[in-house]
């Protein structure tokens, strides 16, 4: 398979450096997301055959991180809470 996808960041300075290519559009873009994840910057995929930028991914303002970070806390505690066992109790407590 023709990688024809370039994962590309932009840097501070605007300097564009290449990552990785990709073999599809939709591989390239899953990329692109996890790397603004997880290294801040300005992500571009860029089309070999076409010569055109496709997608641009930006770093989430630092107000959306603070939000989703107490979103997925919340959703721990949520889930930890209704995975705790439930008290032990006997039928014949029922009737």
């Amino acid at each position: 398979m023709e990688n024809s996808f370039d994962v590309i960041k932009v840097d501070v300075d605007e300097t564009l450096i290449w990552v990785e290519a990709a073999g599809d559009l939709t591989s390239a873009k899953i990329r692109a997301r996890e790397l603004v994840c997880c290294s801040p910057g300005e992500y571009l995929v860029f089309d070999q055959g076409t010569q055109e930028i496709v997608a641009l991914f930006t770093p989430r303002s630092e107000e959306e991180q603070a939000y989703l970070a107490s979103r997925e806390a919340r959703l721990e505690t949520y889930s930890e809470t209704f995975l705790e066992p439930s008290p032990a109790f006997s039928l014949s407590e029922i009737n």
